[in-house]
């Protein structure tokens, strides 16, 4: 006859150690999962509201555009809405909003004698007066070392406006105006 041990402790404690280091693994996985999406969602949040401070920059420059075409004098501003209405706050200025820096930069527009877009340094390029280009950015930190930025540009056209040329001197270059 042949006896069984029925003495099988030691195995059990070893499939006990086994189970806990897979589920310890597997809980650390799914943790480490679950933070990488919170991080993306939090990311893809500051991105949206990027986006849409970059949008807002835009429609605040069309909106001072129809009101009044001069005060896109700066190159490099920042807007506000101090007085009730949107303006530009100043040459070289931008703004902080929360984690997020906005400026805005107006640049000047050549065209050659086709009317078509030139680098200024090409030969025969004439100053546009009645047209601009925008460019609004948001710059952010993500993780405090990473920089992101969401950038929007555009081009702005006075159109309603009309280049008065004399061609009447018959009074003199001395006439009133």
């Amino acid at each position: 006859m042949i006896k069984l041990s029925n003495d099988n402790q030691g195995s059990s404690l070893v499939e006990i150690v086994i189970a806990m280091a897979i589920f310890s693994l597997i809980s650390t996985s799914l943790a480490s999962l679950l933070m990488g999406s919170f991080g993306l969602l939090t990311r893809r949040s500051e991105i949206i509201q990027a986006n849409n401070l970059a949008d807002e920059g835009i429609e605040v420059l069309r909106f001072i555009k129809d009101n009044k075409w001069n005060n896109l004098l700066y190159e490099q501003s920042a807007i506000n809405r101090d007085s009730g209405q949107w303006e530009l706050s100043g040459e070289g200025t931008s703004e902080q909003i929360g984690i997020f820096g906005r400026r805005i930069n107006l640049y000047p527009i050549f065209r050659n004698d086709s009317g078509e877009i030139v680098a200024s340094n090409t030969e025969g390029a004439i100053l546009d007066v009645y047209s601009r280009k925008v460019e609004a950015s948001v710059d952010w930190e993500v993780m405090g070392m990473l920089q992101k930025q969401a950038r929007r540009v555009t081009y702005l056209t006075n159109w309603d406006s009309f280049f008065w040329k004399q061609e009447d001197w018959s009074g003199g270059s001395e006439q009133e105006l």
